[in-house]
């Protein structure tokens, strides 16, 4: 899965929700959402949109019950890359 345009459409406590469009043949395109999160170690690929967004909702509320992730938020730490909390760089996990 290389070459296709990525448009992140939410993204919320670490968790992100992309759309992957690749191009299957002259006239076909495929679509699919990746859903990757701090906590999860395992990147979900996703063909149907609306149950990407369900399991969008569902690994945010996840976070919201870690302790690890939920301290995080309240601190308003920053989280890089690599997964590891800076005071710079990175995204912010809001909790809006």
């Amino acid at each position: 899965m290389s070459g296709g345009k990525k448009k992140l459409i939410r993204t919320r406590l670490g968790v992100r929700l992309e759309r992957i469009e690749e191009a299957v043949s002259r006239r076909g395109r495929k679509v699919l959402f990746r859903l990757t999160s701090r906590r999860a170690a395992a990147t979900r690929l996703i063909l149907d949109e609306a149950e990407a967004q369900r399991a969008f909702a569902r690994e945010v509320a996840a976070c919201l019950v870690d302790p690890d992730i939920s301290a995080l938020a309240r601190r308003g730490s920053y989280v890089t890359d690599d997964g590891s909390a800076a005071a710079t760089g990175g995204y912010r996990l809001g909790l809006a």
